[in-house]
């Protein structure tokens, strides 16, 4: 997370190091953002080390894809794409028909990926997008 994370407009959400993005890491299978989720959730592997993952909760009732992060040695292969359609398979597969995520403004390349798996803008009651 922190390798993937570090230099981008997301890289608040990783901590200052590696640590810190353990210790996220932890919270999330916590639930600190709410019910984690094994059987909707997915990695990706190198070699036996971890190059990618797609995280997902419940948070107000719906799923939630907490984080998608892809390490920097394997990005534009296609790995957060196919993890994150796997995590609309598994959710399909349970019944649910949504899925939310946050995704920072300055983030394009994410807001890209999104955009054209169909993910759309939720305008909120304050004015803000989600």
């Amino acid at each position: 997370m922190w390798e993937a994370y570090r230099g981008t407009p997301d890289e608040h959400d990783a901590g200052d190091g590696v640590i810190s993005a353990t210790h996220e890491i932890q919270l999330v299978f916590g639930g600190e953002h709410g019910p984690f989720q094994p059987a909707a959730s997915f990695v990706a592997e190198d070699d036996g080390r971890l190059v990618a993952a797609a995280l997902v909760t419940v948070w107000k009732e719906e799923p939630l894809l907490a984080y998608v992060f892809t390490a920097p040695s394997h990005t534009g292969r296609g790995l957060a794409r196919r993890l994150v359609e796997a995590v609309m398979r598994a959710l399909g597969e349970q019944g649910h028909v949504q899925l939310s995520l946050a995704v920072t403004e300055r983030n394009l390349r994410a807001r890209r990926l999104y955009e054209s798996m169909g993910f759309v803008r939720h305008r909120q009651p304050d004015g803000t997008y989600d």
